[in-house]
């Protein structure tokens, strides 16, 4: 259970974009005992625990391995009609060798790099194997949010997930 524990612990954190002394600090633990956890040498207190699965939003059977199958958060809107300039297209992307991505880009500019078969890679990553035209379908059909979550055995992952941008007009 350890070594489960250890893993789920290290992918979460890196998908939160933190280094162990930040985790450490969040969770009022030293450094050095969420770099035992992460090695799988050692648990934390229960109590703590339930700090860090309340942090990482999992529950604690998640956080020690459990597998639990998520469906990803995907909210229907208004469908765009052609207009893409208020959707983002979110991506967070990390690679066991410590490659890091966060990309940024208006749905429109997606849309050109697409129809262009532009190759995205950060690191072992490679998210031109997304489809990229399901997912503007998707959009085009109202579905905003978290739309694709991909993890590899190597530690790689990935989030693909749209917003629209809320338009406030004083």
């Amino acid at each position: 259970m350890n070594q489960k524990f250890a893993e789920k612990l290290q992918s979460l954190r890196k998908e939160k974009g933190l280094t162990q002394a930040e985790l450490a600090e969040k969770v009022s633990v030293s450094p050095q005992a969420v770099s035992k956890w992460e090695k799988g040498e050692s648990l934390p207190d229960i109590s703590t625990l339930m700090l860090l699965a309340d942090f990482f939003d999992v529950t604690v059977d998640e956080l020690l391995g459990k597998e639990v199958k998520k469906t990803p958060v995907v909210e229907v809107v208004e469908p765009p009609k052609g207009d893409y300039s208020s959707y983002f297209l979110r991506v967070v992307a990390e690679s066991s060798d410590g490659d890091k991505a966060r990309i940024n880009l208006p749905l429109s500019i997606v849309k050109i790099m697409f129809s262009a078969k532009s190759e995205i890679k950060i690191g072992s990553i490679n998210l031109t194997e997304a489809d990229f035209a399901k997912i503007i379908e998707m959009v085009e059909a109202g579905a905003v949010g978290e739309l694709i979550t991909a993890e590899s055995k190597d530690g790689d992952f990935a989030k693909i997930y749209v917003e629209k941008l809320n338009e406030d007009k004083d």
